[in-house]
């Protein structure tokens, strides 16, 4: 049996996400303390995936090569220039000068699907019944579980969720009707073409899966997402009259003290606690500093400071270096420094 390869498409066809669009491409925006990136070379590992290709844009090549650098998963991983015109197959097309006839496992660096990739994958390559899989999300969105069902069974679609299982003549099929079809930038148009053309094509809806939007409860849902399989992994040393619940992850480099940390949830290296509450599904990014403040379902990305907050901060995301404080001098005041879209809610 050929061994698949896979192809991670960094293509930027949206606005980059989080508080400093500027610093995060969407897939290198922080979830459980890993870029997004990461975690999809790490799925496709876990699958076996032997031999990676990263098609990475103009806009992004040289920082998505930067943060290959830090990857746990760098090794056989080649990033390539996607080319200008060609949308999404012609990617494909140039990852294929690499992979050979391998059938292909394409997975977007802005998605997350667990362990999905590992179930399906041997059923597709022992199958040979199925020319492409294509996976879809829900129309709906995870933060509106019960709100406008009804709007959504009448206009909601399923969106594509990120990833695909191409044989190398579907692959074919594929660049030939991109070629005549003007280039389609999405793999979805294609694909739907190929179907209705007599190549068999199974779309599957999944409700374990996630991908990123433009919007920081987007962000918070990934990293939800990403926390249900954290392991807890920390050592004593880091750790000074704090109470551990659940399942925690620390690196050995931070240091927590008088705090209780309540899990899932990450702390990154070099972060100093002192004096906090930690609650569920929080990731605190390298070299923060948490003092008397009392966190919740948030993502605090590296280098950010929150320190004396007089009220729990939750449902949020905190950027690179921002600060957060509360200061004891009169007059009292709330001071603000905002960026563009930047929402505040205090009860």
């Amino acid at each position: 049996m050929t061994r698949p390869c896979g192809v991670v498409l960094v293509l930027n066809r949206r606005r980059a996400v989080g508080p400093s669009p500027a610093v995060w491409p969407p897939q290198l925006m922080p979830v459980a303390n890993r870029p997004l990136l990461d975690h999809a070379l790490g799925a496709l590992r876990a699958a076996g995936v032997a031999e990676i290709v990263v098609v990475a844009d103009s806009s992004s090549g040289s920082r998505v090569r930067g943060a290959l650098t830090n990857s746990r998963s760098r090794s056989a991983v080649h990033v390539i220039d996607a080319p200008r015109s060609g949308g999404e197959v012609a990617a494909l097309d140039a990852a294929r000068r690499m992979t050979g006839d391998a059938p292909l496992v394409v997975h977007r660096g802005d998605a997350l699907a667990g362990d999905l990739l590992s179930h399906e994958l041997p059923r597709f390559l022992a199958g040979q019944a199925d020319a492409a899989v294509l996976f879809l999300e829900p129309g709906l969105r995870q933060e509106d579980p019960s709100r406008h069902l009804s709007a959504w069974a009448r206009h909601s679609r399923p969106e594509p969720l990120g990833i695909e299982l191409l044989s190398s003549p579907m692959l074919d099929a594929l660049c030939t009707l991109n070629r005549t079809g003007g280039g389609k930038r999405r793999l979805a148009g294609p694909l739907a073409q190929a179907g209705g053309s007599g190549w068999e094509v199974e779309q599957r809806v999944l409700t374990h899966g996630w991908r990123l939007h433009e919007s920081a409860e987007s962000v918070l849902d990934g990293n939800r997402f990403a926390l249900e399989d954290l392991s807890a992994d920390w050592h004593p040393d880091s750790l000074v009259r704090t109470r551990l619940e659940g399942r925690v992850a620390i690196h050995p480099s931070s240091r927590v003290e008088d705090s209780l940390l309540r899990g899932p949830c990450v702390i990154g290296a070099n972060a100093t606690i002192r004096h906090a509450y930690v609650g569920p599904y929080t990731a605190i990014g390298p070299g923060c500093v948490i003092e008397n403040a009392e966190l919740e379902h948030s993502v605090i990305l590296q280098d950010a400071t929150i320190r004396d907050v007089g009220w729990r901060l939750e449902h949020s995301v905190v950027g690179a270096r921002a600060r957060v404080a509360r200061e004891f001098r009169l007059p009292q005041a709330v001071h603000l420094c905002l960026g563009d879209d930047a929402r505040i809610s205090v009860s």
